[in-house]
């Protein structure tokens, strides 16, 4: 339970959802709890069952909210599809670096994009596949694989789930195939690429 006070120009996004009757911010079984409050900036929100989504955003990068949102929708219901049900009751979208060159789970509940205001620099296609991406994460990462999991794991399932989206929604697989090739790229330059090693 949190309780975030900020001035009405101040947008506020976290890892729980806002509970109108005891003014907090509530979220159960979240690893990191996440806040961000951000001055002059927008939000657009929406909901799919009974799953919120918030994106936060500039004027900027206004034309970036949009996709944002309906895929991100479109992505909780993919799940609920394929496994049944989607396992927290919100998710928050937030900016990252200027670049247009992906994004990573904030905390649990929360994601960030990067390059919202660059928006036309990347295929629409792009922005679809990094939401359905970093929501792979927050799944596998945040709900399934808890506690001591190998991280290869839970980072691999995402990634295969993110390529099912595509496949699901006809975006294009040159995405995905350029991901997987920085591993293949790694592999080739003789990177020790070994699974399970001790962390010595």
């Amino acid at each position: 339970m949190v309780k975030v006070k900020s001035p009405e120009n101040y947008e506020v996004l976290t890892s729980g959802r806002f509970d109108e009757n005891s003014g907090f911010y509530m979220a159960s079984d979240v690893k990191d709890f996440g806040v961000v409050i951000a001055k002059d900036f927008l939000t657009a929100e929406g909901e799919m069952g009974d799953v919120k989504v918030k994106v936060l955003f500039t004027e900027k990068g206004k034309n970036c909210s949009e996709p944002l949102l309906e895929t991100a929708l479109d992505v909780i219901d993919f799940y609920r599809g394929i496994l049944g049900f989607y396992p927290k009751p919100i998710l928050s979208i937030i900016l990252g670096v200027e670049e247009p060159i992906g994004g990573y789970p904030f905390a649990t509940n929360m994601i960030v994009i990067h390059g919202q205001e660059r928006f036309e620099e990347k295929p629409l296609d792009f922005w679809k596949w990094i939401v359905a991406h970093e929501i792979g994460h927050q799944y596998f990462g945040e709900y399934v694989l808890e506690g001591n999991q190998p991280e290869w794991l839970l980072i691999g399932l995402g990634i295969y789930f993110d390529r099912e989206y595509s496949r699901y929604r006809g975006l294009s697989p040159e995405i995905h195939r350029r991901l997987m090739l920085r591993y293949i790229e790694g592999v080739l330059e003789g990177l020790d690429t070994t699974i399970e090693r001790p962390l010595e």
